[in-house]
């Protein structure tokens, strides 16, 4: 029953029903505010519904986030020179067995058909002939000094001979004309031009040995003195690069010129230490030429100084290094690179289809390298695969 206290009404009420509708009064009073407190936690409870939902929405992101963190920290631990451009000298103490990547069976161990080995076979003049005699029997004791042997056993050693340096002394003529006491002096030859000097085969011994063999200068005089009995210095050997650079300048320019103008270049690039400082060893070749230079950017500054791509209209072959992709030339990527990122993706990423494409390039460069044994310029549909 509902009953309207503002009005006057013909209803006339008891002291009872007063304190009933005083008590019905309170209670729609405090359902007014127990409403209103309702309506008030509903919406801090869907505030902090909203404030959970994005909480987890950027936890989940965070997640993710770490997971492909610890997922890249995981594959650069497991990258190699094996699977990766990385260099070999950067295995350290990880380095792995050599593993071949042809599938087992297919060659047998050693040498294969048709390969010429380099064992060492006899000369028929040895510059040393030592002969062994027999002199007296073994068995009776009776001396066979006079007797001719009936045949003989040849074995030959091959060793250096004894290393010394070899002096030469040019002894110059001074002499005065009687008729008019002009002094005359005969010429050295042109390489002759000190006192005392190292000669032509030691230079090439010791520029052999630093700049090929990668010895730095202070192992290169030590391998020097120790193996000839110099005293030469590494300023010395400093000196005698220079002069090798030098001579071998314009050499080195009609290389670069000629590799400019090539049909295939392969290009590539590796850090390498100079006085402490990483720097990049740049590379440029063909089957007939090598340009190596040194410089301390890896990408387009030392590109376009080198000077060999930037108007080279052939193809070059590298790998996805995005600088050379600057160049308007035809690009091939090298295939030694695919192989070890697919190594990567079927060890480590467990993709399947990567040890199948490791498998076809494999046998496709099988194929080439058997075409090219048969003189041809390109696979054709009879191009039969080797054994």
């Amino acid at each position: 029953m509902t009953i309207d206290l503002t009005e006057d009404n013909d209803l006339t009420l008891g002291p009872h029903d007063a304190l009933t509708a005083a008590f019905i009064l309170t209670l729609a009073t405090d359902n007014a505010a127990l409403q209103e407190c309702l309506r008030r936690l509903e919406t801090r409870a869907a505030q902090h519904r909203q404030n959970a939902l994005t909480l987890i929405a950027a936890l989940a992101t965070h997640n993710a986030a770490l997971h492909d963190r610890i997922r890249n920290l995981e594959a650069r631990l497991a990258t190699n020179s094996r699977n990766s451009s990385k260099p070999p000298a950067s295995d350290g103490l990880r380095k792995r067995q050599p593993q071949s990547r042809r599938p087992r069976g297919q060659r047998r161990p050693g040498g294969q058909p048709g390969h010429l080995g380099s064992t060492l076979r006899p000369v028929d003049r040895p510059d040393v002939i030592i002969p062994l005699p027999v002199t007296r029997c073994d068995h009776c004791g009776t001396n066979l000094t006079d007797q001719s042997a009936d045949r003989q056993e040849k074995r030959q050693v091959f060793d250096l001979p004894p290393i010394k340096l070899n002096v030469t002394e040019y002894q110059a003529d001074i002499k005065t004309c009687p008729h008019c006491h002009h002094c005359h002096r005969a010429p050295f030859p042109a390489h002759v031009k000190a006192p005392t000097q190292y000669g032509p085969r030691f230079h090439g011994t010791a520029v052999y040995a630093h700049v090929y063999q990668l010895l730095p200068y202070h192992r290169t005089a030590q391998f020097l003195n120790n193996l000839y009995g110099t005293q030469c210095s590494p300023a010395t050997l400093y000196h005698l690069v220079q002069n090798a650079a030098d001579t071998a300048a314009p050499r080195v320019a009609d290389i670069r010129a000629r590799l400019a103008h090539a049909d295939v270049v392969h290009f590539d690039e590796t850090g390498c230490r100079v006085n402490g400082t990483l720097q990049w060893l740049h590379t440029a070749s063909t089957a007939d030429f090598s340009y190596f230079e040194v410089h301390p950017k890896r990408g387009g500054e030392a590109m376009n100084h080198i000077a060999i791509l930037p108007t080279f209209p052939g193809t070059a072959v590298h790998d996805h290094w995005h600088a050379y992709f600057n160049y308007d030339c035809r690009h091939a990527l090298c295939n030694a690179h695919h192989l070890r990122e697919l190594i990567f993706a079927h060890e480590q990423d467990h993709q399947a289809w990567a040890a199948t494409l490791s498998a076809f390039l494999l046998a496709t460069k099988d194929r080439v390298d058997h075409a090219k044994a048969q003189g041809l310029t390109a696979l054709t549909p009879r191009s039969s695969r080797p054994d």
